[in-house]
């Protein structure tokens, strides 16, 4: 759930069941990540950075890289296109708080039929910025914490993502980012420490998730 959200209206947390509650480093509202979805994460250092895609603006590196995310859903033939505007309908604190972030989409983020396909967020500290999202190729699953239209879903699409189809669109998304941003893309796979930091990173954060902002800040 989102870095500014109140943590008791996010979720229904009695329907929570085994599933970690985690609050993230940029905004936005809550959202179940799933095994069928992709999530992407872009960390930019823009000092000295000659690249005018993503070193403007948190509006500009937003729409470079909703264009970018675009076309890599081009290249699956889904056909989408960003928001330019949030509703005004939905910018009230009561919806920003309790609504999960399936049910609306904010500037910059992309529909395809009509519905939510890709979430973002972006973060900025100093000259580096952060922005992660989720994209939900297979549909949004449903959990009974969060007050998802059922309607809007596209459910009966979702899908486990197998370790191939992972790999091959992993290739895609690369090659269409470095495409799209002017990137030259260099592939790096973590090593076994590095695994091992993750997989208890992971464990920890299961026992102990991130409830408060503090825990964020340090």
């Amino acid at each position: 759930f989102g870095y500014n959200q109140n943590i008791k209206k996010a979720v229904i947390h009695d329907k929570l069941g085994s599933t970690p509650l985690i609050r993230r480093v940029t905004g936005g509202r809550a959202l179940y990540h799933d095994p069928s979805e992709l999530t992407y994460a872009i960390i930019v250092n823009r000092e000295n950075l000659n690249n005018e895609k993503i070193t403007g603006s948190l509006n500009q590196t937003s729409q470079s890289i909703s264009e970018a995310l675009m076309s890599f859903l081009r290249e699956l033939e889904i056909r989408s296109h960003y928001v330019r505007h949030s509703a005004d309908s939905k910018r009230g604190l009561k919806f920003f708080h309790s609504a999960p972030c399936f049910e609306s989409a904010s500037k910059y983020e992309i529909i395809s039929d009509e519905k939510k396909i890709i979430a973002s967020a972006q973060r900025r500290i100093t000259n580096s910025f952060l922005q992660h999202g989720s994209i939900k190729i297979n549909g949004v699953a449903e959990h009974p914490a969060l007050n998802l239209n059922v309607s809007d879903l596209n459910a009966n699409r979702s899908q486990t993502l197998s370790s191939n189809n992972f790999k091959a669109l992993q290739e895609i998304f690369f090659n269409k980012m470095a495409e799209y941003l002017s990137l030259e893309i260099n592939l790096k796979r973590f090593n076994e420490f590095e695994e091992e930091l993750i997989k208890k990173y992971s464990e920890t954060l299961k026992k102990k998730s991130h409830l408060k902002r503090i825990i964020i800040k340090q």
